[in-house]
């Protein structure tokens, strides 16, 4: 299930927040360019879950290159859509410059997922896309943050060039201050994101019936960066402002956690 272990191709991805309402309606515009995908196409409401423990620095740096607009930046996060320990977690750096996504993306046990991220040495090869995420959690001394869960109802084309589309519903998110991968657990709270967030991503150039959905429901291209929003909302939950806050300044809202290197699953 979701075994991609490779690097995704750059790009374009373009972002909505609709209403509830509006959902259906979309669906039925799309129906004769899309179908499920093949993660989602045997599940109720073809959704799936995903959890995502995002990494920074101590300073919040991938947080505010976000928040100040910055043309080039990236995130670290792992990404897991199970809580099955036989199932593998993602290490993904999303890059972004201007309107490109640039994704690198590698499929990794969970024993040496919880190597990596305890920072201990390997003696074996690593694959090169997780290499790379290992070099800039040294970078920039990155720590785990947050989780950000939510569920997921996602199509794709039928054409040669794929297009995806996808709704993401029921946005969370759990400070975390330890390798937590965990779908479940307690200490949820909801992201202040009113609505359905809408994405689109595409190769190259946008469908024509893409740009047609998009002008007769009048949508609005937004910045919906769940990261930040989660983080934001984290951060007013302790009565301090965002900009520029100490990471551990989150700690007092932290659940208890597991000694730092343990992962939980």
């Amino acid at each position: 299930m979701l075994d991609h272990d490779r690097t995704l191709a750059s790009r374009y991805e373009c972002k909505y927040l609709v209403a509830p309402d509006t959902v259906p309606v979309i669906r039925g515009m799309v129906r004769q360019y899309m179908q499920p995908d093949r993660y989602a196409l045997n599940r109720r409401g073809h959704r799936y879950t995903i959890s995502s423990l995002y990494y920074d620095s101590p300073s919040l740096d991938l947080f505010l290159s976000t928040c100040e607009g910055r043309r080039n930046r990236y995130k670290l996060r792992v990404r897991s859509y199970s809580d099955d320990p036989d199932k593998p977690l993602f290490f993904e750096i999303k890059k972004r410059s201007d309107q490109v996504v640039l994704k690198n993306r590698c499929a990794v046990s969970r024993a040496t997922a919880s190597r990596v991220l305890a920072g201990r040495e390997l003696t074996e090869n690593l694959p090169e896309d997780l290499e790379r995420f290992r070099l800039r959690m040294r970078q920039i001394l990155a720590e785990p943050v947050l989780r950000v869960r939510y569920e997921r109802e996602a199509y794709e084309s039928r054409a040669h060039d794929p297009v995806r589309l996808t709704f993401d519903y029921d946005i969370q998110y759990a400070v975390t201050r330890s390798p937590d991968c965990s779908v479940g657990g307690e200490s949820w709270h909801r992201t202040p994101i009113d609505g359905v967030v809408v994405e689109i991503k595409f190769t190259n150039t946008c469908p024509l019936w893409v740009s047609h959905l998009v002008d007769r429901l009048q949508l609005m291209r937004e910045s919906i960066p769940k990261y930040v929003t989660s983080l934001e909302a984290a951060l007013r939950r302790t009565r301090h402002s965002p900009s520029g806050a100490p990471l551990h300044r989150l700690d007092t809202i932290a659940s208890p956690s597991p000694r730092r290197g343990e992962l939980v699953i």
